[in-house]
């Protein structure tokens, strides 16, 4: 969990340079999109993975006020406000959040 913590701080200072208006909690960086919504790119470690990777989700939310709530709803499964991106090296997250960029206020455009 540690470690997936370190990696959403990175992720956070990352898309603090190129840009984009971005928050952060333990295991969540939140973007703010220009249609006002907020996309998440949320880090999940099981727990039975006995190699320990972090997993990826996308996650599109009016709002993500409840950090329980979140959680909860990672564990209903895929819809289509949320899409479980898997195992992701550091440089497909950093490209990722780049590809973000356009849809988000703030960034890309100038």
């Amino acid at each position: 969990m540690q470690v997936a913590s370190q990696i959403i701080n990175w992720l956070y200072q990352e898309a603090m340079m190129v840009g984009i208006k971005a928050n952060r909690d333990f295991l969540c960086l939140s973007l703010e999109l220009e249609q006002g919504e907020t996309l998440g790119l949320v880090a999940s470690v099981d727990p039975e993975d006995s190699e320990g990777c972090i997993s990826w989700w996308l996650v599109m939310e009016d709002s993500f006020a409840e950090e329980q709530k979140l959680h909860m709803s990672i564990t209903d499964g895929a819809s289509e406000y949320r899409k479980f991106l898997g195992h992701l090296s550091l440089d497909l997250l950093y490209a990722t959040l780049i590809d973000l960029v356009g849809l988000c206020s703030g960034g890309g455009g100038q």
